[in-house]
């Protein structure tokens, strides 16, 4: 049992998703590639952010699973 004021939060950022993604992408123009491609990585630059408050507001992460989610998300591109 978790502490009192204590938030689990669970991070899925996995490469499924990106290449669920491109497979998406790969049918039409060019520009809707594009857009398609960038309004994914913006979905995960959010996450990241909603991510990123949480932790500095002092939510705990528990489990190994939701620490390899956050070196994922202090590695994206800014």
């Amino acid at each position: 049992m978790l502490p009192p004021f204590t938030v689990a939060v669970a991070v899925t950022l996995t490469d499924a998703d990106s290449m669920r993604w491109k497979q998406r992408c790969r049918v039409g123009p060019m520009e809707a590639r594009r857009s398609a491609m960038a309004g994914f990585e913006q979905q995960v630059k959010d996450r990241a952010h909603e991510l990123k408050v949480l932790l500095k507001k002092g939510v705990k992460i528990v489990g190994e699973y939701s620490k390899k989610g956050w070196n994922k998300v202090k590695n994206i591109k800014r």
